[in-house]
């Protein structure tokens, strides 16, 4: 993984302040990255592992001079400037450097690990105990067409991202609107494929000779 001259600079301030970061072609082990993936992709662990004193939305002090303790790089950083917006002090503007960096570190070592913890995290996250896999075995016991399955299952998908994402967004400081709206269409579009999976298998299987009704109601189960 290669390394601009801003992120040596950012290495560097990382170390100051107690953070590790990785080195050029080094891979994180599996817990480092199960470790990251929770506080990135799980609501739950992104809220717990919030850096404290992170600015709030009151401003107590309209003396400090913010702009002079920022150097030229987070000057022209837009999303910096909107993170330390509200910051009166220098404690809250290190605490938003503080997250950023945890959080660029935490997005370099899921890069760089394998899919697993990821998809683990995400997993475990609370807002998934809504019940997707109720609603592909609801929608056909009533006997809806592959479509209606399908859509069904997506929108529960999409809306149970959407949430997670929401919540993300609230604990986290380098999340972008783009990427939280191709987590929820990636989703929503698997979603669909998973609704309409076992009545496309009822439907081919019917014919032969598998039992494909039986068989549509184990992936139903398996589902819920």
């Amino acid at each position: 993984m290669a390394f601009s001259k801003n992120k040596n600079e950012q290495s560097l301030f990382s170390r100051s302040i107690g953070l590790d970061v990785l080195e050029a072609g080094e891979q994180p082990e599996f817990g480092e990255v199960l470790e990251a993936a929770f506080r990135q992709e799980n609501t739950f662990g992104s809220f717990i592992s919030q850096t404290p004193d992170l600015p709030d939305s009151v401003i107590d002090n309209a003396n400090f001079d913010l702009w002079g303790e920022l150097n030229d790089e987070e000057r022209l950083d837009e999303q910096f400037l909107s993170n330390v917006s509200n910051a009166d002090n220098i404690v809250e503007v290190n605490a938003v450097r503080t997250q950023r960096q945890r959080e660029q570190k935490d997005r370099d070592i899921i890069s760089e690990g394998s899919f697993l913890p990821t998809l683990m995290a995400a997993g475990f996250d609370p807002i998934n105990l809504i019940p997707v896999g109720g609603t592909a075995y609801r929608t056909y016991k009533t006997g809806a067409s592959i479509l209606a399955s399908g859509l069904a299952t997506g929108a529960v998908a999409a809306g149970s991202t959407a949430a997670i994402e929401a919540g993300l967004h609230q604990t986290q400081l380098t999340r972008t609107l783009g990427e939280s709206a191709t987590n929820i269409a990636a989703a929503g579009f698997l979603g669909m494929v998973l609704g309409a999976t076992p009545r496309i298998v009822q439907g081919l299987l019917t014919k032969s000779e598998v039992d494909g009704e039986k068989l549509a109601k184990e992936i139903d189960k398996s589902m819920d």
